[in-house]
């Protein structure tokens, strides 16, 4: 009944609720709130479905990637990436196109623990995204990855125009102790801005030079 309520603060409610229902309990309720004309509801919808992987929604979560609402494309960037699932991987990779940057923003996140190919070859097209609060998120998702194609992104990050995606890829590769991007690092102690020398210092202490042979 809550669900059919006109009042969509109880439609919320009753998605909300639904998040903590086992096997497939309530999955039709969620079906309909995921339809709900109201764009909250339908993203607490979205969230419930993807708390729970519920893998049988899966199909009616990807045809929700042409949703109209951005917010709802956000939590559902972000719920994709809880699925192990090549068509989730997909529907992510259409989604790291969207017009809307906390959406692609969201894309990113997920790819952070997303399965290679396509967790980096995602994170390769939006390290190049017009949006700075993109290739921030995409710094940090290199920085969870770590491997070798993450870690030449936060290289390269360490000379972005954006002051933001500098500082963050050098926190990154000093929390990470990447020896291979030394140089990276040493090259940012003359950045013109005093927050990424900062940056650029901190990371030193944890970086070492490579070892000759």
């Amino acid at each position: 009944a809550a669900a059919r309520s006109a009042d969509a603060r109880v439609r919320r409610g009753a998605a909300t609720a639904l998040a903590n229902a086992e096997n497939e309990d309530g999955a039709d309720v969620l079906d309909r709130l995921l339809s709900d004309g109201e764009p909250t509801v339908r993203a607490v919808a979205v969230q419930s479905v993807a708390d729970r992987t519920l893998s049988s929604r899966l199909a009616r979560l990807i045809a929700m990637t042409e949703d109209p609402a951005p917010e709802v494309r956000t939590v559902l960037a972000t719920g994709l990436g809880r699925f192990e699932s090549p068509d989730a991987a997909a529907a992510l990779q259409a989604l790291s196109r969207d017009t809307d940057p906390s959406v692609r923003g969201a894309v990113a996140e997920s790819a952070a623990t997303l399965p290679d190919p396509a967790g980096n070859e995602i994170l390769a097209r939006l390290a190049k995204d017009r949006d700075g609060y993109v290739r921030t998120t995409v710094v940090r998702a290199s920085g969870k990855r770590g491997d070798p194609a993450s870690l030449e992104r936060l290289r390269q990050a360490t000379t972005d125009s954006e002051i933001m995606v500098r500082v963050s890829a050098l926190i990154e590769i000093g929390r990470l102790g990447d020896s291979g991007s030394f140089e990276a690092v040493r090259e940012a102690l003359s950045d013109p801005v005093e927050s990424v020398r900062d940056a650029a210092r901190t990371a030193m202490k944890s970086v070492r030079p490579p070892v000759s042979n």
